[in-house]
Formats: structure tokens, C-alpha cells, sequence
């Protein structure tokens, strides 16, 4: 399918994935069809109560079922979304058990999808010295997009968190970036004539990273080449640009045994290594010297790639905002962090983006200096 067509296309975003039986709250009326046919009109306050067991999956609403393959709710005439669960969509939700887990997808247009992950992925401002940056970015959600769109999943296109982009549906919407969206309506970017392949991060920290060395891109593609942006650094206003945190030693040596590094945590940590930086300052190997208190050392290389998962709070979620940071062990056995930028590094920098829109940059020209030879292109 080309571009001008799945620009039209609805895309499908995976809601949530469920493996008991599951309750939707209905707070708008609401159509059901099943199997592509209406069979009810459901009113506001009613609950919808799926079920699954080895041999069935049905649905019962006021000791009402409703068999089928799967269920589709559509806004009540007049209505243009649905509100569910305390959230609101716009399109239909689509309701189907498959590989042992129940799928709750809202099929959208394209349009209304970027509009519910705009300020959800990227900070809005006050929207005026942000306006080129944001619709720079506009683009970039709609490429990103319709790049999962082309890869043709069998129930859906995109996940609703950072997997993919973080959607809020349209609570996560705004009166400026829906103006935006619809300025930019149809626009992407290509190179060659052809939609790009895309990704975007909040700070570069000074230098953006080659594709290769952070994602299975097939090959190493010039326009998501490292580029150096600005001197001073354009994202050095992010609130990221410079960071640091602390990790108890035992903390640390907890997350190695976690990820099968080591079998226990009878050891201390000798001394960081930084074997080798990519040319953005992103760390590619980092050596952990460990000795376990009878003179004997041991080394564990941790590859960059890796270092986020690895690396983390006791609570597992993330202390690493990127890969390029200083580390060490001090006299009182915690791990120092001190790092810079945030995100994996590759493509457009938010935050540098701001900073170029704030010194009258135009949104075309952003995208050409974070994809270098590429070209925004309008697609009727």
C-alpha cells in the first residue's frame, strides 16, 4: 500500500492485553456490533462483562450474551467518541480474544491519533516559541506511524505505550497541538521519494547516535547518522541535559545476580571500566570489576545496549536517563552516576528542536537538520 493510501487508512492502537475475564464501564451510549452487525444499542452506566473460558468467548451485558469472533463499540449517533473505563477515544474500540488474551484496540484515523499522543510525547510550552518544534514533530509522530502501519501486525499497528508512542486518547488532546496536527495534515518525511524510517528522544546531551549502534536497523542509514547539535548544545535548556544519581552497592550487585551476571552478592565492586564510547559519548561496553573478598577478581562486561535494563532502581524502574554517563564507586559504597541528555540519542532531539523553533527555525528545516537529506513531503 503507498503512503497517500495508508495515510487514509485507520491505524489501531493496542489498548491493553488481558488474560482473565474483564469488565469495560460504559460512560457515553455506545452501538455494538458484532461480527460487523449492530446487535444493541448499550446506554451510559452500563457494564460490559467479557468473558473467557477454554472453548468460548461471549459477552454479557445485563444478563444479556452476545456471541461472536469479536466486538466493536461505536460512539451513539450524534456522538463523535466513546468514554470507557474513565478514558475517552475517538473512533470505535475493537474487543477480540486471540493467542489466549483478550485485545481491546481503538481503530482511529490517523489524524486523531497524532492528536492523542502530542503532548503526551513532547513538552508543549506556552506553544508559541514552540510552534515550529511542534510541528516539526507532528511529522515525526505521522511518519513514525505510518512506518508500523507498513508493517502489517495482525491485529494492530502500534502499542499504547513507549514500546511505540504513549497515546492518551482525547484527554491527552490540546486546543494549540490540534491545530498543529491539522496544519501538517498528510505530511511526513521521505528521502528518496520514499517515507523514512523515524525515532525521536527527549535530549541528545550534545551529540545525537547513528542508528546502527542502538536499534536492528539493517544498515547504517546516512539520515539517522549521529550529527553533532549545535556548539553550545541546542538541548543543553532540557532539564536533562545534565543528571546524576546514587545506587547502594548492594543495590547494584542485587541487579547483576537479577540479570544472571553473577549467582550472588558476596562481592564488591572493585572499580568501573569504560572500554569504549561511541563518538556521541553514549558508552558501547562498560567492564564491572568485582572481587569476592579472597583476592580473586572477576569482570563482567555489561554492552550498551543493555545498560538501561540492567542498571535500574530497586523498584525496577529506570535511573538511567541515557547511556552517556561517568561512573564509580566512592568511599561509602554507592555507585555515582553522573550523566548527560536523556533517551536513546537517534533522530530528532525534543528538547533541541524547542531551542532551534525558539531561535525562529522553520518545522522543515528542524526535521532536515536532525535527518540530514531528507525532505517534508505533502501527500494528497
Amino acid at each position: 500500500m503507498s503512503a497517500s493510501e495508508l495515510l487514509n487508512e485507520n491505524i489501531k492502537v493496542l489498548l491493553s492485553e488481558i488474560h482473565q475475564p474483564y469488565k469495560i464501564s460504559v460512560d457515553s451510549p455506545v452501538d455494538l456490533f458484532v461480527d460487523e452487525k449492530l446487535a444493541a444499542h448499550i446506554k451510559s452506566g452500563n457494564q460490559l462483562n467479557f468473558i473467557m473460558t477454554d472453548n468460548d468467548f461471549y459477552l454479557s451485558v445485563k444478563g444479556v450474551e452476545f456471541n461472536g469472533e469479536y466486538f466493536e463499540l461505536r460512539p451513539a449517533q450524534d456522538l463523535s467518541t466513546i468514554k470507557i473505563n474513565g478514558g475517552e477515544y475517538r473512533g470505535s474500540l475493537i474487543i477480540l480474544y486471540e493467542k489466549n488474551s483478550l485485545k481491546i484496540i481503538n481503530r482511529l484515523s490517523l489524524q486523531d491519533y497524532i492528536k492523542g499522543v502530542m503532548t503526551k510525547e513532547m513538552p508543549v510550552g506556552n506553544g508559541k516559541d514552540t510552534y515550529e518544534a511542534l510541528k516539526a514533530f507532528s511529522v515525526c509522530v505521522r511518519t513514525y506511524a505510518l512506518m508500523k502501519m507498513r508493517e502489517q501486525k495482525d491485529y494492530f499497528d502500534v502499542f499504547i505505550d513507549v514500546r511505540d508512542q504513549v497515546y492518551g486518547g482525547v484527554k491527552a488532546e490540546s486546543k494549540i497541538t490540534n491545530k498543529i496536527v491539522d496544519e501538517t495534515e498528510n505530511e511526513i518525511i521521505t528521502f528518496n521519494g520514499l517515507p523514512a524510517i523515524v525515532f525521536y528522544h527527549s535530549t541528545c546531551g550534545g551529540r545525537t547516535e547513528n542508528s546502527i549502534n542502538v536499534f536492528n536497523t539493517q544498515n547504517d542509514l546516512d539520515y539517522l547518522s549521529g550529527i553533532e547539535d549545535g556548539n553550545p548544545p541546542n538541548c543543553r535548556i532540557s532539564p536533562r541535559y545534565q543528571w546524576s544519581e546514587v545506587i547502594p552497592e548492594k543495590e547494584f550487585l542485587r541487579r547483576l545476580v537479577k540479570n544472571n551476571l553473577i549467582a550472588d552478592t558476596n562481592y564488591s565492586i572493585v572499580e568501573f571500566r569504560i572500554s569504549e564510547r561511541f563518538q556521541s559519548g553514549r558508552i558501547k561496553n562498560l567492564l564491572v570489576i568485582l572481587s569476592d573478598n579472597s583476592s580473586n577478581n572477576i569482570e563482567i562486561v555489561i554492552p550498551g545496549k543493555s545498560l538501561r535494563s540492567v542498571i535500574r532502581k530497586a523498584d525496577n524502574s529506570g535511573i538511567l536517563f541515557s547511556n552517556n554517563f561517568e561512573i564509580k564507586i566512592d568511599e561509602s559504597r554507592n555507585v555515582l552516576l553522573n550523566g548527560k541528555g536523556a533517551g536513546h540519542g537517534v533522530g530528532l532531539c525534543q528538547w533541541g528542536s524547542i531551542a532551534l523553533s525558539k531561535g525562529g527555525l522553520k518545522y522543515d528545516d528542524i526535521l532536515k537538520h536532525y535527518f540530514p537529506g531528507t525532505e517534508v513531503i505533502k501527500f494528497e
